[in-house]
């Protein structure tokens, strides 16, 4: 299950909810409960802001999702800025 990020309009064809991130907690929590559920490891790829909250902002508190997911990997291969000489998005060489 690989879900667009929860809340957030991303590349500009997603249908967005507010109750997204919500609704995407409720989903693992649900999942858990299952014996099925129970015997999976959950992870979540994240960018810097990993969840939004019903406002569009980036959650503050993501405390209930550090109780389902087993990892979370931050995907910061788009970070870029002043420090870096050689521009966004150049390939590893």
């Amino acid at each position: 299950m690989i879900p667009e990020i929860a809340n957030d309009q991303g590349i500009g064809y997603n249908t967005i909810s507010m109750n997204d991130t919500a609704n995407f907690l409720v989903f693992l929590e649900e999942l858990l409960q299952y014996p099925v559920g129970a015997n999976l490891i959950l992870s979540a790829a994240v960018g810097l802001a990993p969840f939004f909250d019903a406002t569009g902002n980036p959650a503050t508190d993501i405390t209930r999702f550090a109780k389902v997911l087993d990892y979370i990997a931050v995907m910061n291969y788009g970070i870029w800025g002043p420090w870096f000489s050689t521009g966004a998005k150049r390939p590893i060489e």
